[in-house]
């Protein structure tokens, strides 16, 4: 007769280190979410300076870093 496999017992070093992981994704995500409109009105800042938009445009839309 075969013995059957031991499987690894599973202790509470098991879902703890799980919770951490999910927590550290959450975490890093709302960073990220947090910083999406920042780097979207940096990239739009730069992509007006390329196309030379006046100064009035970044008065206007409430930017620094105009042409100058």
């Amino acid at each position: 007769m075969e013995q059957a496999t031991k499987l690894p017992r599973q202790t509470d070093a098991g879902p703890k280190k799980a919770g951490r992981s999910f927590y550290h994704y959450r975490q890093r995500l709302t960073q990220l979410i947090d910083l999406a409109p920042t780097r979207m009105i940096e990239h739009m800042a730069q992509l007006m300076r390329e196309h030379d938009a006046p100064a009035e445009q970044y008065e206007r839309l409430g930017l620094t870093g105009g042409a100058g």
